[in-house]
C-alpha cells in the first residue's frame, strides 16, 4: 500500500543496521504515523510517498520511499523556481504531460521522449528535468541495494557524497570498489559472487592484497615478510571470500609487483612488503630523525648548578639514573627516556624544565603527549601546561591530506611515546625544527599504539639516540603494592595483596557481572576490561552503568546505542575536521538540535551527531584505551574470554593506570593466565633497520 505524506520529526537514526525511523504527517488520515525502513536521509517538511504496509507494532515499513509533489500547482512551482530557463508557461506543460506528481514519472523508461516532445522543452531542458525528478530516487535504490548486503552506513554515505554517479551496474561489475570506503572484503566478494565475476579477476586479487594489507597494520605490523605476505593473499580467498575457487600463486605474485599501494623491499637477506603509506612514513621518521639529530645544540652548557638549585628549592634529592637524564640539555638533539611507575620520570623532566628556563627565562618548551588525557595529566603532574601533539602542530584534514604546522620550540618534551603511532610521529618530526631539542619519554613495557608501529621501542632499540633509563624505585614509592606488582606483572612473578592491591576470584561471569550490577553509581572507580564482548566485557558493563542513572532528557540514538546528558563517552576515529581524536574521552553535557556539546580533558566541542561515528560509553573501557589515563581507583575486570588477550604487558597496562588502589576480579584461571603469558607485544616494524640503515630508501 502507498502513504503519503509529510516528515514532520526525524527520531533516529541506527548506523548499525542503516535504517531509520521518522513522523510522517499522513495527508488522507490527517494523523501521525510513525515510519520506519532504510533510506539514505529523509528531511523534515519535505513531502513523501512510501511504499510498504503496517506492522503489528503499529509501525509502517516502507520498502521504497520517493519525494512527491500533492498538488498540479506544487509541481509547477517546484520546476519554474528550482529550473533554470523552465518559465512557468513551460512548467504548466510538463505537468500536464506528466501529471500532478511529477516524482512519480522517475522510473519511466520513456521519460524523455515524453519530454522532449513537449512545445519549448529541448534536449537540455529535458535533461534538467529528468535530473531533477530523479533526485535522490537512484540515490536511495543504490542505498537499499547495498543496505542489502549489510554494507555499513558510513560506508554507503561515503560513497554517495565522494561519488555519486555511482550506480549498482556499475558496483556489480566492481563491487571491490566499496573497499575504498570501508567496506569489508567479505561483504564486496558475496557481491561479486551474486554477479557472478571471475574469481581471478585483477580487481578481486588487488582487493584481497589490499584487505591482508589493512589486516597487517590493525595488528600493529607495518611490514610482513615477502612470502608469508604472498601465502596469505593466496589462502584469503578460501578463509575470508565468498568464492571457493583458489586463487594462483604466481598470478598473485606478479600483481603484487605492479600494484601501486604497495612496497616491495630488501632488509639484510629478507624481503619485506609494505603500504606505501607505511613505507613512507617510516622513512620520513628516519630523515627527519636524522636531521634534528645533525642540527643538534646545546641548551644549557653545565646543568650542575641547575640540579643542585632544584635539590634545594624543591626539597628532593636526585639519584644518579635521574640525574643523568639532565645532559640532554648539554648534548642537545634527540634523546629518549625510559622508565616505568615509581622511577620518577615525571620529576626529572619537571627538573630539567626549571633548569632550562633558569638559563632562558623566554624560551619556548612544549610539553605534549599523544592523547588529550595524557597531556591532561602531565599538566596536572607537571605544573606545566601541556597540549596533545595533534593540538600543538594544529593538525588538520583538507583535500584529503594532512597538514600541521611547524613546531617553533627550542626544546621539545613528549611523554607516553609507547601511545604514538607510526602516521602521527611521522607528522611530528617533520613538523619539528632543526636546531631544536627534543625528549622521548614513555614506558615501551606497556602495550603498544593502537595503530601501527612501535616507535619508542624502536628508537630506543637502534641506539642512535643517547637513553636514559631509570630504573630505581624511588624511596616515598617503594611500598606502593601498584608498583611492585606491576614489576612482578612483567617478571612472571606472584602478586602480592594488601590494602591498596586486593584480588577476588569470581565463580563465572554471571558473578562478576552481578557483583558490579550492585554497585552503587556514585562509588563506582573506572572499569577495565580487556575485552568488549560478553556478559561482563565493556559492552555489557557500559550499557549496565547507564542504567543506574535517572535521566531526565529523552536521549539521542547514534550508532544503535542510546546516548543521554551526563554520559561519560570515549570517541573511536581521528576526525581532525571536528577536533577530536581516537581515545579522546569525556562527558556529554547538552543534547540539542542534533548537536553535542561534549566537555574533553582538553577541549569542549559542540559536534553534529552525523560527526560522532564510532562514539561509545566510557563507563568501561578496555585495557587499550584506557593507556595515558590515570584513575585513583581502578577496578580490573578478567572474565573467561579474556584469556584470548592474556599478554602481561596489557594487564600491565591496566594496573598502572591506578594512582592509589587496584582491584581485580577474575574468574578461575584468566589472571594465572596473563601471569605465565611470556609473549611480548613486539611488532614487525622497518623503523629499526631504516635507523640503522639496512634498507635503502
Amino acid at each position: 500500500m502507498e502513504l503519503k505524506g509529510r516528515c514532520i520529526q526525524v527520531e533516529q537514526r541506527d548506523r548499525a543496521t542503516n535504517a531509520i525511523t521518522f513522523i510522517l504527517l499522513d495527508y488522507a488520515t490527517k494523523e501521525e504515523i510513525r515510519a520506519f525502513g532504510v533510506t539514505k536521509m529523509v528531511e523534515i517538511n519535505t513531502q513523501y510517498c512510501l511504499e510498504g504496509d503496517y506492522h503489528h507494532d503499529g509501525t509502517f515499513r516502507f520498502g521504497n520511499l520517493r519525494k512527491m509533489t500533492n498538488c498540479r500547482q506544487e509541481s509547477i512551482d517546484l520546476l519554474s523556481i528550482c529550473l533554470t530557463g523552465i518559465s512557468e508557461q513551460i512548467a504548466m506543460r510538463i505537468v500536464d504531460t506528466l501529471g500532478d506528481d511529477i516524482f512519480s514519472c522517475a522510473k519511466e523508461h520513456n521519460l524523455y521522449s515524453r519530454l522532449v516532445n513537449i512545445p519549448g522543452v529541448g534536449n537540455r531542458k529535458a535533461d534538467a528535468v529528468i535530473e531533477f525528478i530523479k533526485q535522490g530516487t537512484d540515490e536511495n535504490e543504490l542505498f537499499r541495494f547495498l543496505s542489502g548486503y549489510s554494507v555499513p552506513y558510513t560506508s554507503i554515505l561515503r560513497l554517495l557524497s565522494e561519488a555519486p554517479k555511482t550506480s549498482i551496474d556499475t558496483i556489480a561489475q566492481n563491487p571491490f570498489m566499496l573497499m575504498a570506503y570501508d567496506a569489508p572484503f567479505k561483504l564486496c566478494d558475496e557481491i561479486g559472487v551474486k554477479a557472478q565475476l571471475d574469481p581471478w579477476a585483477t580487481n578481486r586479487i588487488y582487493a584481497m592484497i589490499r584487505q591482508v594489507l589493512q589486516q597487517m597494520h590493525q595488528r600493529g605490523d607495518t611490514r610482513m615478510e615477502y612470502d608469508a605476505f604472498l601465502k596469505t593473499v593466496t589462502r584469503y580467498s578460501f578463509t575470508n571470500g565468498k568464492s571457493t575457487l583458489a586463487v594462483p600463486t604466481e598470478l598473485v605474485d606478479i600483481l603484487l609487483h605492479s600494484m601501486e599501494y604497495g612496497k616491495i623491499y630488501q632488509d639484510g637477506e629478507k624481503r619485506y612488503i609494505s603500504s606505501v603509506s607505511a613505507f613512507l612514513q617510516e622513512r620520513t621518521i628516519v630523515q627527519n630523525t636524522s636531521r634534528i639529530k645533525m642540527s643538534k645544540k646545546t641548551l644549557v652548557a653545565d646543568v650542575k648548578k641547575y640540579i643542585e638549585e632544584i635539590e634545594e628549592s624543591e626539597l628532593i634529592q636526585y639519584n644518579d639514573e635521574q640525574r643523568e637524564v639532565f645532559k640532554v640539555l648539554e648534548s642537545g638533539g634527540i634523546s629518549v627516556l625510559l622508565g616505568g611507575p615509581g622511577t620518577g620520570k615525571t620529576t626529572v623532566i619537571n627538573g630539567i624544565v626549571k633548569a632550562y628556563l633558569s638559563e632562558h627565562p623566554d624560551g619556548h618548551v612544549l610539553l605534549c603527549a599523544p592523547t588529550g588525557r595524557a597531556a591532561a595529566r602531565i599538566t596536572e603532574i607537571s605544573k606545566h601546561t601541556a597540549k596533545t601533539i595533534h593540538k600543538a602542530m594544529q593538525l588538520r584534514w583538507y583535500n584529503n591530506d594532512t597538514k600541521v604546522e611547524p613546531l617553533q620550540y627550542d626544546f621539545i618534551i613528549a611523554d607516553e611515546l609507547s601511545m604514538c603511532d607510526t602516521e602521527l610521529f611521522s607528522l611530528f618530526t617533520k613538523a619539528i625544527q632543526s636546531g631544536t631539542t627534543v625528549l622521548l619519554s614513555g614506558d615501551y613495557n606497556q602495550i603498544p599504539s593502537v595503530g601501527p608501529g612501535q616507535i619508542l621501542r624502536d628508537l630506543a632499540e637502534s641506539e642512535q639516540f643517547p637513553v636514559y633509563r631509570l630504573e630505581a624505585i624511588i624511596r616515598q614509592k617503594a611500598d606502593s603494592l601498584i608498583i611492585r606488582n606491576a614489576n612482578a606483572i612483567l617478571n612472571g612473578e606472584k602478586l602480592k595483596t594488601g590494602p591498596d592491591f586486593q584480588v577476588a576470584i569470581a565463580a563465572n561471569d554471571n558473578a562478576i557481572f552481578n557483583t558490579i550490577r550492585k554497585m552503587k553509581y556514585e562509588r563506582i572507580p573506572q572499569i577495565l576490561c580487556p575485552i568488549k564482548k560478553s556478559i561482563a566485557g565493556t559492552f555489557s558493563i557500559n550499557h549496565q552503568m547507564q542504567t543506574k542513572r535517572e535521566w531526565t532528557d529523552s536521549g539521542v540514538w547514534i550508532d544503535g546505542m542510546m546516548f543521554h546528558a551526563g554520559d561519560k563517552v570515549i570517541m573511536n576515529t581521528n576526525n581532525y575536521e571536528v577536533g577530536y581524536m581516537n581515545g579522546d574521552t569525556g562527558v556529554i553535557r547538552a543534547i540539542n538540535n542534533g548537536f553535542m556539546q561534549i566537555d574533553f580533558v582538553d577541549k569542549s566541542l559542540n559536534i553534529a551527531t552525523a560527526k560522532t561515528d564510532g562514539m561509545n560509553l566510557s563507563y568501561a573501557l578496555t585495557f587499550h584505551k584506557s593507556q595515558g589515563a590515570e584513575s585513583d581507583e581502578i577496578l580490573i575486570v578478567l572474565p573467561s574470554q579474556a584469556t584470548r588477550m592474556a599478554t602481561r604487558e596489557l594487564l600491565y597496562t591496566a594496573v598502572t593506570r591506578a594512582r592509589k588502589k587496584v582491584f581485580i576480579m577474575a574468574t578461575e584461571g584468566v589472571l594465572e593466565s596473563y601471569m605465565l603469558e611470556s609473549k611480548k607485544a613486539r611488532r614487525e616494524c622497518g623503523l629499526k633497520s631504516g635507523l640503522l640503515g639496512r634498507i635503502k630508501y
